[in-house]
């Protein structure tokens, strides 16, 4: 039988050695991501915890749940806002409500590591190249690109899965300085939505501030871009619709 007491996950037991077994030296990251953790939850035959470094839930965190019956564990790990997930031999367990709720509003298997990768210069055929930036530690965003298109600046989102309704309001912050713009869907699935950015101040603080830009879908988190190569890329990017 199981519970709270006789379940110990990180130095006695067959849990225990089950988890050294699977993870290794990453027993470590597990223990400093379950650091804040609820109590032992069941949902029939599964047992689980899930929790977060202090302070850093969402991109440190980790759940561990295991099957009674079967005597098996699946561990889910989030280092630096990305997830991997170490299932048993058998194949992966189904996640209990408490444990999918926490996936879906946590960035993925997917998902970049934050800080993420520095601006790039993309080329379009036929047309000027487009600064691209991957969001990292993001539960939704793939990446975000900025072009010139007769004359005008825009921003463009790519989402890891559609998002619903017609538009939607893309929140850049900068330590504090935030950009709100407007997007509308621009393909009919909702996974690429654009906006324009005349008269924001967006470019402007993407030339010059630095590190790293937080980001937000209507006001929820959404990970982080690095800055990294910004000025330089949209310099190029930019020439025909904004003086920078």
């Amino acid at each position: 039988s199981y519970s709270k007491d006789n379940i110990d996950v990180f130095d006695r037991g067959a849990i225990a050695a089950i988890l050294h077994g699977t993870l290794g030296e990453k027993m470590s990251v597990l223990k400093t991501n379950l650091a804040t953790v609820g109590p032992l939850e069941r949902q029939g035959n599964l047992y689980y915890i899930f929790g977060n470094a202090p302070h850093r839930g969402g991109e440190d965190q980790a759940y561990v749940l295991i099957d009674a019956t079967k005597q098996a564990v699946q561990v889910g790990l989030w280092e630096k806002g990305k997830l991997t997930v170490y299932a048993p031999a058998s194949g992966r367990l189904p996640e209990p409500a408490n444990i999918r709720a926490m996936m879906v509003n946590s960035p993925g298997e997917m998902a970049n590591p934050a800080p993420g990768s520095p601006w790039e210069l993309l080329p379009v055929q036929g047309r000027s190249p487009v600064a691209y930036v991957e969001a990292a530690a993001s539960p939704n965003i793939t990446s975000l690109t900025l072009y010139c298109e007769n004359g005008r600046p825009y921003m463009a989102m790519l989402l890891n899965k559609p998002a619903v309704g017609a538009g939607i309001t893309m929140t850049w912050n900068f330590a504090g300085r935030i950009v709100d713009i407007p997007v509308q869907r621009a393909k009919n699935d909702g996974t690429y939505w654009v906006g324009g950015i005349t008269g924001t101040p967006l470019l402007q603080h993407l030339m010059t501030q630095k590190d790293m830009v937080y980001l937000r879908i209507n006001g929820r988190h959404e990970g982080e871009a690095s800055l990294t190569n910004a000025p330089a890329v949209l310099r190029e990017t930019m020439r025909q619709c904004a003086k920078l």
